[in-house]
């Protein structure tokens, strides 16, 4: 039995205690103080008010259940709008760093491309450049110092 179920069966237990001292109201009035739960007051005044008015019990727990679980699949509903649109981010940067990749990486390995072509020519123009200048412009031979008999 888990932690929850042994702690309501307790104030259960209490309720019918109190109820068989006092009334009934009194009883699920001080449920609520004691537990201090929004639906747990809720259920106490609805019951209060059901026995005041001499209602079906059955028929207003069986509505107030239904009650419960359509607030409780809006706001998980709500909960779960809220996750995908924060997922969307995590999701959208992912996704930019393999579309940067596609998108970017031709035109990236193209320009080093063109820019290894242009060493390479730039390279084979400088030598032609510097073979060209040792043909035209022989390098002068060197003077040697005349030397005195």
């Amino acid at each position: 039995m888990s932690r929850f179920a042994l702690a309501l069966a307790t104030e259960m237990e209490i309720v019918a205690q109190q109820t068989r001292l006092h009334s009934l109201e009194q009883a699920l009035q001080q449920l609520a103080d004691r537990v201090r739960v929004p639906e747990m007051r809720n259920l106490a005044l609805l019951l209060i008010q059901s026995e005041r008015l001499g209602t079906d019990t059955a028929q207003t727990l069986l509505e107030y259940a239904a009650s419960i679980r359509t607030t409780l699949r809006q706001q998980a509903e709500a909960r779960a709008s809220r996750a995908s649109f924060w997922m969307l981010f995590p999701s959208v940067f992912c996704l930019f760093v393999s579309a940067a990749i596609i998108l970017i990486g031709p035109t990236y390995l193209e320009f080093w491309e063109y820019r290894r072509e242009s060493t390479r020519l730039l390279e084979s123009g400088r030598g032609f450049v510097k073979r060209t200048n040792e043909q035209n412009n022989p390098a002068p031979q060197q003077i040697r110092p005349a030397v005195a008999p």
